[in-house]
Order: C-alpha cells, then sequence, then structure tokens
C-alpha cells in the first residue's frame, strides 16, 4: 500500500501560506516599475504596444504581432543602507512628566 507523501490538505495549506505571505513583500516598500527599458523612453506609456517580448506583461495577446525570436530580460538591485546613531535619549522625567 502506497501512502501520499503529502496529506490532502497540504497543497491548499500551502497556497493559503504564500497568500499571507507576499502582501509582506509589497509592504517592504520597495517596488521598481520598470518592465523594460524600451518603454521606459516613454514613462511606459507604450508598454503594451507589441514591440519586444516585454509586450507578455501588460498585453499577453501583443505576442502575436511579433516576428521572429524574442527575448527580454531585466535586473534591479537596490542598494539600501542607515546608518543609526543614539545621540542621547530623553526620559520622561526630565521633560517634567511622570
Amino acid at each position: 500500500m502506497n501512502s501520499p507523501r503529502f496529506p490532502v490538505g497540504a497543497k491548499p495549506l500551502a497556497v493559503a501560506l504564500m497568500s499571507c505571505l507576499s502582501p509582506l513583500a509589497w509592504s517592504a516598500g520597495a517596488e521598481v516599475p520598470v518592465i523594460a527599458i524600451s518603454s521606459q523612453g516613454t514613462s511606459n506609456a507604450n508598454s503594451a504596444e507589441a514591440n519586444d517580448a516585454s509586450v507578455i506583461f501588460y498585453n499577453p495577446a501583443g505576442m502575436s504581432r511579433l516576428r521572429g525570436t524574442n527575448v527580454s530580460a531585466a535586473f534591479a538591485m537596490i542598494a539600501a543602507t542607515a546608518k543609526v546613531e543614539d545621540m542621547g535619549t530623553t526620559r520622561l522625567q526630565d521633560m517634567g512628566q511622570a
């Protein structure tokens, strides 16, 4: 008798867990709205126009208008740094409260 590797409820549980964790990525505040460099020059005004393979993001039907072999690749890197120094703290007693 072969028993399933995962119980029947494992897949729905995994989908529910992933859908709960995905908003955390958006709350980080780092969004790079550039899909293709070809549309960045016009402030993404022509992003649904079938000029290159990046059309699949906004207009998948536009792929039927492309001729030949098309490849589109993108890379975004955010290198954020922060430095915090404690310049001293103020207690509530020093402010005349509590």
